[in-house]
């Protein structure tokens, strides 16, 4: 029972020898996929458990959120310095901007902090209209030969 304990505690701590750059045109959980392989933080539950502190968050590709959780534990990593700007260029949120007011807007930002990005999901309206809750991941393999030329990595 003792082990358990002290690998648990070694979860909990999170360790960042390495911090990548944010690359041009990535998504936040690219990044973060990408600090967990390079800091060798073991699985994806690992990697969740350092980053939000708990395995029940489930990190979402095009709307992430938890940001006050992960700023906590990965607060000198991040490669943004305020919430605003890492919002903005690293996640589709600004997409939605045309379509809404400024007050539903600066709600949306909200409860991107601290929220379930499946209720964001909803607020927006992208399960009625079929975009799904749990989009597959997907890529153009010209996008991914360019993203290598360019960076050396996809």
């Amino acid at each position: 029972m003792e082990l358990a304990n002290v690998y648990r505690a070694r979860l909990a701590s999170t360790t960042i020898c390495y911090t990548p750059e944010l690359l041009h045109d990535e998504l936040l959980y690219s990044w973060l996929c990408r600090l967990a392989i390079l800091n060798a933080w073991g699985t994806g539950r690992d990697a969740v458990r350092k980053i939000f502190g708990g395995r029940t968050v489930t990190p979402s590709l095009t709307l992430p959120s938890h940001f006050d959780a992960m700023n906590e534990r990965c607060a000198r990593a991040l490669p943004h310095d305020s919430f605003a700007d890492l919002m903005e260029v690293s996640t589709l949120l600004p997409y939605h901007r045309p379509f809404l007011d400024h007050e539903r807007y600066a709600q949306l930002m909200e409860d991107s902090r601290s929220g379930n990005s499946l209720d964001l999901k909803l607020r927006l309206g992208l399960v009625a209209n079929r975009f799904g809750i749990n989009t597959p991941h997907r890529f153009c393999p010209a996008c991914v030969a360019e993203d290598i030329e360019m960076n050396g990595c996809h």
